[in-house]
């Protein structure tokens, strides 16, 4: 069942350009009552990649109880903040910022996925380009080229080289199977587990 979202969820992790003019942003307001809300002159996400609120929109965030809130400027510039006022690029999933699974949830650093906590410390890098979630303690990994196909609202991925990484980032089923081939990939780290 996950592999089959996985193929799915997939997202384009490239950083658009940053301006140093405050930009509109979306986060779940404390006047809007659980609600996201659109908002103008939020701040920007500096030329390092760091996401910098005007003090304004950082008073007005409301925060989960885990103490983050999803910041975004696009489905490429969107952010994890934390109440502490750290921040981390995550990747677009399903209207709003990725999930966590596994404690884990995908996030970018120049330009390859690594995986944040809910403290937004990298936890694991990887040399990929795209991730899936952790499940069972192992995680899709894949670079491209990668062709997406559209099907009604959904996009899904084909092409790649995936494999399977653990949670100390090594690789263990090798990143040589394209994403539509996910049942070999399963298969190999099956029986390797075997």
């Amino acid at each position: 069942m996950l592999m089959g979202m996985l193929v799915a969820a997939f997202v384009s992790i490239l950083p658009t350009a940053a301006g140093a003019d405050d930009q509109s942003c979306f986060y779940t307001s404390k006047t809007g009552e659980g609600s996201a809300m659109f908002f103008d002159d939020c701040g920007a996400v500096t030329a390092e990649g760091d996401l910098e609120l005007t003090p304004e929109h950082l008073e007005n965030v409301a925060y989960d109880n885990d103490g983050l809130a999803c910041v975004g400027f696009s489905a490429e510039q969107t952010y994890l903040l934390h109440e502490s006022g750290h921040s981390h690029q995550v990747l677009w999933y399903d209207n709003w910022c990725d999930y966590f699974e596994e404690g884990l949830t995908r996030g970018v650093a120049k330009e390859k996925i690594v995986f944040v906590d809910k403290k937004l410390e990298v936890k694991v890098e990887t040399d990929f380009e795209w991730a899936g979630h952790f499940s069972g303690g192992f995680a899709l990994v894949c670079n491209g080229p990668f062709a997406r196909e559209q099907h009604g609202e959904h996009f899904f991925t084909r092409g790649g080289s995936c494999g399977m990484i653990d949670k100390d980032g090594t690789l263990v089923v090798p990143a040589e199977h394209p994403l539509e081939n996910i049942d070999v990939i399963r298969n190999l780290l099956e029986a390797q587990r075997n």
